[in-house]
């Protein structure tokens, strides 16, 4: 599925040569061939994009590889022409869109800069560079050499193609150059650590004292990892990010990472999505976020906290107003749980500006509630609340309480058995803002007519693709939807929460 238009591309690529051109001319640097260099750049930013999941995903992905990839290149641009005694940048990036298994000959060429007499790097990146035991004691040497200046290090995805014994030894041999270094960043994601892996940070992770930045994203956290995790990081205070993506974290899993979160009281940034967290394990999570106060931004998604997790999240909500970004799209809250996250937000985080509930099994009568919720969130800018089944009437709803949100740019409600009058709905509200980038309403029962409706309504730029769209799809009018038993003890507990803290 492609996400970008031709024009987009187009449009893109012609930028970024005009920007490089430059930047590179303006610096005093050489950068040859700059438009084949941003060609291929962007094709790499697409073809990562085309495996979203929608097109706001889509446009995210897109513009992060682009940035990434540009980072790349500038960066590998300057360590050719500046001296490492004098950069300004102190900036060391390996990563490139093709995967190498680097020897000791090679390891000691790309990481010179770093071994040179003098080297005070405080950056270094060796993504998608593959290090063995023969590699593995030059890139220590590297970072030793550079300890006493580095701050952040990102040794993601760097075993790639190694047996998994050489792959560990090789990443302890690493994790042990950079040990006396006090990092304030530190990714060692992608690297199927498992416990093992996870223990390979025993020299470095117990010593730091001012690290904000923790990425363990796709790495294998079972149970005991995620133990060993909080056992390791004895400083956990110092944590302003903590994200692990795409895991095998279960409950116990999650319990640990709690007991993590709940000693890191300076958190800003919480990513736990696709861990396979259940009930117990997502309450044990809700509980922990509600020790802290200083959240901005937090990523459940793909789990299953049921309705009793979101009347815990929802809690949680309340002690931190800062949010601004909440995404609990997939976690099973169904009606009960999501109104009543909806209700903390709106009344405890009036800078919210990004909210994604899709995927918690939302109908046409939960919508019907939760919309006026929604419609008090005044500095919302992006809304998902894709797969469900909110319906016409469900749509419309919610396409009245979005009047009242003159920032919101994009909203994504595809799979939600909308037919004509719930997508034009949706579709008339969004164009009428003064920024509208994305309108998604793939996926549903519009008919052939209503897309024609819709294409001339929407600016192309802006209307997702509805290549799957079933325009003979029939919603069955006689089934009856029964309404969902209000949690009754558990929206007491809310209504309590909010009213001692003046939010009721």
């Amino acid at each position: 599925m492609t996400w970008v238009s031709e024009d987009q591309r187009n449009d893109t690529k012609d930028r970024l040569s005009t920007n490089l051109e430059a930047m590179v001319f303006h610096n005093g640097l050489v950068l040859n061939d700059i438009t084949s260099k941003v060609s291929n750049i962007e094709k790499q930013a697409l073809a990562a994009s085309n495996s979203s999941p929608n097109k706001l995903e889509g446009l995210r992905t897109y513009k992060a590889k682009l940035g990434e990839q540009l980072v790349g290149l500038l960066t590998g641009v300057e360590s050719m022409d500046t001296d490492v005694s004098t950069s300004s940048e102190k900036v060391l990036d390996l990563s490139t869109t093709e995967r190498e298994l680097l020897t000791k000959e090679r390891c000691e060429e790309v990481l010179a800069p770093m071994l040179a007499k003098g080297a005070a790097f405080t950056k270094v990146r060796l993504s998608t560079r593959s290090f063995g035991m023969d590699a593995a004691p030059v890139a220590a040497a590297a970072l030793k050499n550079n300890a006493s200046t580095l701050e952040e290090l990102d040794v993601s995805d760097i075993l790639a193609g190694r047996p998994t014994d050489e792959a560990r030894q090789a990443l302890r041999t690493i994790i042990d150059g950079a040990s006396s270094a006090q990092l304030k960043s530190l990714d060692v994601s992608d690297n199927a650590l498992g416990e093992v892996g996870v223990r390979a940070l025993t020299s470095l992770l117990p010593h730091q004292t001012r690290l904000e930045t923790l990425k363990l994203l796709n790495d294998g956290i079972s149970a005991e990892a995620a133990g060993a995790a909080n056992e390791l990081m004895v400083n956990a205070h110092t944590l302003k990010t903590l994200h692990f993506y795409n895991n095998m974290s279960g409950d116990k899993g999650a319990m640990a990472m709690a007991a993590l979160v709940k000693r890191a009281t300076k958190l800003e940034s919480y990513r736990m999505s696709c861990t396979r967290v259940m009930e117990d394990g997502m309450a044990a999570v809700g509980e922990a976020l509600g020790t802290l106060s200083t959240l901005k931004w937090i990523d459940l998604k793909d789990n299953n906290a049921c309705a009793s997790g979101g009347a815990v999240l929802a809690r949680a909500i309340l002690n931190n107003r800062g949010l601004t970004c909440v995404h609990v799209s997939d976690i099973a809250m169904e009606n009960t749980g999501t109104l009543q996250v909806a209700r903390a937000l709106a009344a405890a985080c009036p800078d919210l500006k990004e909210l994604a509930i899709g995927g918690n099994d939302l109908t046409t009568i939960g919508m019907m509630k939760i919309a006026p919720v929604i419609g008090k969130m005044s500095n919302l800018e992006i809304l998902d609340v894709s797969v469900g089944e909110i319906r016409d009437k469900g749509a419309q709803a919610l396409a009245a309480a979005l009047h009242n949100l003159p920032k919101l740019h994009s909203l994504v409600a595809c799979d939600n058995q909308l037919q004509d009058e719930g997508a034009l709905a949706l579709a008339k509200v969004m164009t009428k803002q003064s920024k509208c980038t994305l309108v998604a309403l793939d996926e549903n029962m519009i008919s052939d007519e209503g897309v024609q409706t819709l294409t001339a309504l929407v600016p192309p730029a802006a209307l997702g693709t509805l290549e799957q769209n079933d325009e003979e799809g029939e919603v069955d009018e006689d089934e009856e939807e029964e309404e969902e038993e209000e949690d009754e003890e558990s929206s007491a507990e809310l209504d309590e929460a909010m009213a001692k803290l003046g939010l009721a």
